[in-house]
């Protein structure tokens, strides 16, 4: 390989490299964000979509062959929910599956149960469960909800505005976990911080490399000029006709070239 092919296959891997961090530094900040809102009880969206994953093993549910049921949702998946917009107009149905904001009581060993009626709760977490009956009081539409692997119905009874999101059927199976491993000290710290540093070093070291170069060129040509410059006009007009010579021009040739562009030195010869 010659020295320019090489010389272009190295751009060509700098152009790969530079667009390849760029990508990974746009995904891990949009993953930063997600982490860091869903830790604040926020929902964070992108494009009017919202990314979850999967805390509890409430819409796990299997037919009889031992395959999960449609909609179902396994613990650790990761679903997408299309964020419910205040403009939208809210007509659910029996059967759709939704997203919304639960109060419960939580113990030491992570699990939890739906506050009753006006007691109060620990905290507030996101709940992907299915629209089971649609309830018409004098025009107040509500709706009952349950887990599709829960016996029994959730407590409290659900407004059009308390619906947050609704699951459209895409879910990524197992990669909730991976959700969770990032929002953690650890994962963030592994997968997001460390990299997102290692990006700004070898960005640094990028730039401090080029500096070097740059001032060795510069410093050889100022070295460069300096000695021509103390040169005398002997010393240089005999570094021309080296230079002339190392270009295949012979005096012979100059002096025919010469002698070609002036015609009145041709006639008097």
């Amino acid at each position: 390989m010659t020295d320019k092919a090489k010389e272009k296959t190295k751009k060509i891997l700098n152009v790969v490299l530079d667009v390849f961090l760029v990508i990974f530094v746009l995904l891990s900040a949009a993953v930063l964000i997600m982490a860091l809102t869903q830790k604040e009880g926020n929902v964070s969206q992108i494009f009017g979509y919202t990314i979850r994953s999967v805390q509890t093993d409430s819409m796990e549910l299997y037919d009889k062959n031992g395959d999960l049921v449609e909609d179902g949702i396994k613990k650790g998946d990761m679903v997408i929910c299309e964020v419910i917009d205040e403009d939208d107009d809210l007509d659910f149905e029996v059967g759709d599956t939704v997203m919304f904001s639960m109060p419960v009581i939580a113990y030491e060993d992570g699990s939890y149960h739906e506050c009753e009626p006006g007691q109060a709760a620990d905290l507030d977490i996101f709940v992907i469960h299915s629209i089971v009956e649609v309830i018409d009081s004098n025009g107040i539409i509500q709706y009952r909800t349950q887990g599709l692997n829960n016996p029994i119905a959730d407590v409290n009874l659900k407004s059009p505005r308390e619906i947050i999101a609704e699951y459209d059927g895409t879910r990524i199976a197992g990669l909730g976990k991976v959700m969770d491993f990032l929002q953690s000290q650890k994962g963030m710290f592994l997968c997001i911080i460390l990299p997102l540093l290692l990006f700004v070093l070898f960005q640094g070291y990028r730039v401090v490399k080029n500096l070097i170069i740059y001032n060795r060129e510069k410093a050889v040509m100022e070295a460069e000029e300096a000695r021509t410059s103390e040169l005398s006009e002997e010393e240089k007009r005999r570094i021309a006709e080296e230079y002339i010579k190392s270009q295949g021009i012979t005096k012979a040739e100059d002096s025919v070239s010469e002698s070609d562009n002036d015609p009145e030195e041709s006639v008097s010869e």
